[in-house]
């Protein structure tokens, strides 16, 4: 697994430079990809795998409707994230006796903690790889109908454009280039589809 080390921002003016590791993805395996790389490793089928994800995710949303968090050995702990709906302000600690506004309260998302065997694992089996050097955070400036706008304009004179091409265009990186391209091939409307497989995707206008 490759990483590189990302320079935050001086936005205080201190004058340090401050850097974190971040892993360098080469991209995002696809749910058919995984079932897949599934059916070699459990050799069951397809269909078979995605029935027992299907109730996996059924029966943790199951446990979260009774208010239980869920421990799944070798793999970690799931629970359920609270936070306030965007529109509504903030709550604010009340005085006793006082009741708290709760029709604002929403799911924001799912939290996992991860086993700590199956972390040790990954240590141990993971060789980690720096593939660069200090990579410095740019705000990009550009709109999403903007970057399509070039990659339109690139496809009007080239037969094809791939990720790294739209990295050049944007300034995007390697991740959000390939799944905002993917965003705009799975959408009918859109005059950008994709070709290929796997490592070999690209993208072209559609006919």
């Amino acid at each position: 697994m490759n990483y590189t080390f990302r320079e935050l921002p001086d936005m205080q003016n201190t004058g340090e430079r401050k850097v974190y590791p971040k892993v360098d993805y080469c991209g995002q395996m696809t749910n058919e990809e995984f079932l897949h790389m599934m059916e070699k490793v459990t050799m069951l089928q397809g269909g078979t795998i995605q029935a027992v994800i299907a109730g996996m995710v059924k029966t943790i949303g199951l446990a979260f409707l009774r208010g239980d968090s869920v421990k799944i050995d070798g793999l970690g702990i799931f629970s359920v994230k609270l936070g306030m709906k965007k529109e509504s302000e903030t709550e604010v600690l009340k005085q006793r006796g006082e009741r708290y506004n709760t029709k604002d309260v929403e799911i924001k998302g799912v939290n996992f903690l991860t086993d700590q065997q199956w972390l040790r694992c990954l240590r141990e089996d993971i060789e980690l790889s720096k593939s660069r050097d200090v990579k410095t955070i740019r705000k990009i400036d550009s709109t999403e109908e903007e970057r399509l706008q070039k990659a339109l304009q690139f496809l009007d004179a080239q037969p094809f454009l791939t990720v790294s091409d739209y990295v050049g265009l944007t300034g995007l990186g390697q991740t959000k280039a390939k799944m905002e391209l993917r965003k705009f091939a799975d959408d009918a409307d859109c005059r950008i589809q994709r070709k290929g497989f796997g490592s070999h995707v690209v993208y072209v206008k559609r006919p």
